[in-house]
């Protein structure tokens, strides 16, 4: 399938041929999309990815559908698979990804912000971004206000984003439309802001969120795209904080999930905390900075790292090293007024760094798995 020309341009060639089996070539590199169109906008800008397509060998797969699901031990340990892509490096890969957290906190700024970074190729938290084409289901925006909160992020002119403000329900005829215009648009990136705009359906129903999710994992993983789902935490119960527990909802509802975020924030403050998990990715703790002039969150770093640098780091030892630590206990260790003393632990708290417990009119402090593996550091 090789030529002089160019790997992408060879793709192209290959695609348009009448020998072409694009079942055949889909069934050894599923991640492709459905349609073959949509497959050269995907690989668009990635030349080494056409190349390895160009020579993927075409024997010995199941053609069905095109996508091979049936695998032999040997085949397992010896085929050579593409590695997980990306839409944000380390943080949101392609799939089915929920970024979630309580209402008024943030969590709209940063889709838009993670859109402009991926419809420009630009960077956002800190991690330089791919180009590529966003659809962006605006469901609770006017005109007037994503006008405005482009302008407050400074987004510059010809970024490759489609706002959409209607769209059909998800849970019905909407979810069709939505993968007939991923395949026909090429889209690496779908904001849906929010779900339960978006989709009515029972949220706390196990069947009927395991069908609307599943449908549209499956537009993601069809298309090889993000789908981006913007969604609310429930009321804490108790001190824990659990970035899949915390999503509002059934059980069934984050199962389906590739990666799930949680935006974490004390009102009234400018540091949050982002906490991620995924199937292919290490559970990972971001401590992100509001920036009211560009309106935009920036990455600090790690929140273990920036935790030990801080009163918090002081609060956290007090904790790990005291096994009956009260407020009393830790700030006469810590030396830190009770005022300060108290937002920093109802920080911890809600970081799922410590946990506290009643007795009587006393509250205890206990540090943590998570907490202990800062403490260590």
């Amino acid at each position: 399938m090789n030529g002089d020309t160019g790997p992408v341009h060879e793709l192209a060639r290959y695609l348009a041929g009448d020998g072409a089996d694009y079942d055949a070539l889909r069934a050894t590199w599923p991640d492709l999309p459905t349609d073959r169109r949509a497959a050269l906008l995907w690989v668009q800008g990635r030349p080494d990815l056409a190349g390895a397509i160009l020579n993927a060998d075409l024997d010995g797969n199941d053609h069905g559908d095109g996508r091979k699901t049936l695998w032999t031990a040997n085949e397992l340990l010896t085929v050579t698979l593409p590695e997980p892509r990306w839409t944000v490096p380390d943080l949101i890969p392609e799939g089915l990804v929920s970024l979630a957290g309580r209402p008024k906190l943030g969590k709209s700024w940063l889709a838009l912000q993670l859109a402009c970074a991926v419809g420009t190729g630009g960077k956002a938290l800190g991690r330089d971004i791919q180009a590529g084409r966003v659809l962006y289901l605006a469901l609770e925006d006017s005109a007037r206000r994503l006008q405005k909160r482009m302008q407050a992020q400074h987004w510059p002119a010809g970024a490759n984003v489609t706002f959409a403000l209607e769209w059909p329900d998800l849970a019905g005829a909407g979810l069709e439309a939505l993968r007939s215009s991923v395949t026909e648009h090429g889209y690496n990136l779908v904001v849906i802001d929010t779900l339960s705009r978006a989709a009515a359906f029972d949220q706390m129903d196990p069947s009927a969120s395991t069908r609307v999710m599943a449908g549209l994992q499956r537009i993601a993983i069809d298309c090889s795209a993000t789908l981006l789902l913007i969604d609310h935490h429930r009321k804490r119960n108790g001190f824990d904080s659990d970035v899949i527990d915390d999503v509002l909802g059934a059980t069934a509802k984050t199962a389906v999930l590739d990666a799930a975020l949680g935006l974490y924030r004390e009102r009234g403050k400018r540091e949050a905390t982002l906490a991620v998990t995924g199937r292919d990715l290490e559970d990972t703790k971001l401590t992100l900075e509001w920036d009211p002039t560009t309106c935009t969150w920036q990455c600090l770093g790690d929140a273990g790292t920036m935790i030990t640098k801080t009163r918090r780091g002081l609060v956290l030892r007090a904790i790990a090293n005291n096994p009956n630590a009260n407020a009393e206990a830790i700030a006469s260790v810590t030396e830190i007024d009770k005022g300060n003393l108290s937002r920093i632990v109802s920080d911890l708290l809600t970081e799922g760094l410590v946990t506290a417990t009643r007795d009587g009119r006393k509250v205890f402090y206990a540090i943590t798995d998570s907490g202990r593996h800062y403490v260590q550091q």
